[in-house]
């Protein structure tokens, strides 16, 4: 996996992580609402997104198994 994608996945995990161990409500619904196009992948494998190297954006997939 590419550098500059570890951090997506971090941040996927992070997010799901902080779900799970909320006792608050509405915390969870925050997190949710927040990330929720990485959260939702209807039973997909990998996940589409931009980033910007080189002043030039690229697009790239990102395996999230």
């Amino acid at each position: 996996m590419e550098t500059t994608i570890e951090p997506v996945v971090q941040v996927r995990d992070w997010v799901i992580q902080k779900i799970k161990d909320t006792d608050d409500y509405d915390t969870a619904i925050a997190l949710v609402a927040e990330f929720e196009e990485w959260l939702d992948l209807d039973g997909k494998d990998e996940i589409d997104y931009l980033c910007i190297e080189t002043n030039e954006w690229g697009d790239q997939e990102l395996d999230v198994r």
